[in-house]
């Protein structure tokens, strides 16, 4: 199992794949910008990714549709809500601390 994608501060790291093109995609940028910002006080690491430009990671995580997320290593489901996210971050950010 890989270890979880971190930030420099140890924050799990969240992947954002979107497009320019996609509906879907903005309304999952709002939602995953807001539980950061509401449970997180806009301390995780969001690196978002736009699958118009070639981008190794598309590759690396089988990104085939978007919006697509991977928090802390592992790709979340297609069609996400808001507390499969909440969940991933969570499971994501108690993976990363060391105790």
């Amino acid at each position: 199992m890989p270890l979880p994608a971190k930030d420099s501060e140890g924050s799990p790291e969240i992947l954002f794949f979107s497009s320019i093109y996609c509906e879907p995609c903005k309304d999952a940028e709002k939602l995953i910008d807001k539980i950061n910002i509401s449970m997180f006080g806009n301390r995780l690491a969001v690196q978002k990714i736009m699958i118009d430009a070639k981008n190794p990671l598309i590759q690396q995580y089988n990104i085939t549709s978007v919006p697509a997320l991977v928090i802390a290593g592992k790709k979340i489901p297609p069609n996400f809500d808001q507390y499969e996210i909440i969940d991933a971050i969570l499971q994501g950010y108690i993976a990363s601390v060391k105790i």
